[in-house]
Parts: structure tokens; sequence; C-alpha cells
């Protein structure tokens, strides 16, 4: 698991290879962390001047429906009737995955349109008339 160290920490670890010239090797060992994260921080001090860790923005879907926008996406949903999750999400404004888009549905009280099951039969019956 991922362990995430103090400035502090990280500062007496260079300290002890720049100041006091232990060998990275023996001062890994000494301090219980591996070679490739102190080499990281000789990296990150070089490059950035800094040993604090580098703040990663959030990628991905925005995984909520802001509280001041509660009304708008009533009215949203109220406007898109007859469509499903995945319809939804594509519509609204800002990248939203299906399964957050569900939750938010469900959390304003409307229920989802479900997806049209086809039967054995019917599916045999389709199959045939391509």
């Amino acid at each position: 698991m991922k362990q995430v160290y103090s400035n502090d920490f990280r500062k007496h670890a260079m300290s002890l290879h720049f100041e006091k010239g232990m060998r990275i090797d023996e001062a890994s060992k000494f301090l219980k962390i591996g070679q490739a994260t102190y080499y990281r921080w000789i990296a990150l001090q070089k490059q950035t001047g800094e040993l604090s860790p580098k703040k990663k923005e959030r990628q991905g879907y925005d995984h909520k429906v802001l509280k001041e926008e509660y009304d708008e996406f009533r009215k949203f949903l109220n406007d898109n009737r007859g469509k499903n999750a995945i319809e939804l999400a594509q519509l609204w404004k800002r990248h939203v995955a299906a399964s957050t888009m569900r939750k938010w549905i469900k959390r304003v009280g409307f229920t989802l349109k479900k997806n049209n099951m086809y039967t054995k039969k019917e599916m045999r019956k389709n199959a045939s008339n391509l």
C-alpha cells in the first residue's frame, strides 16, 4: 500500500545523504524506505526544488450533483422523461458517469426507465429478420 511520508521525514532523509554523506542504499535501509523512493525524492528536489509531493488533479467523471443544482437537476429530469440513465448522463451539462446519474436520480425521488428486455422468442424473430 502506498504510504505518504511527511516533508520533515523527507528532509531528514535528504540530509542523511547530502549532508552526512551516507550512501543511498545505507540510508534507505536505516530509514526503512525503498531505494526507488529515495531516488524519486532526489529527482523531485532537482526538478522542483521542493520535497513536497505533487498534487494530482482529480481525473474522470464528476461524482455528484451539487446542492445548488438540485432544482435544475429536477427540471432536467422532468424535461427528459423516458430516457435511461446512460442517455441522461450524456445530456447533462457536465461529464457524469451513468452510475452517478442513477444514484442522483434515486436521491431526488425519481424512478428510472428500465431497458427493454427481449424474450428468447423475440430475439429469434429479430435475428431471422436481419
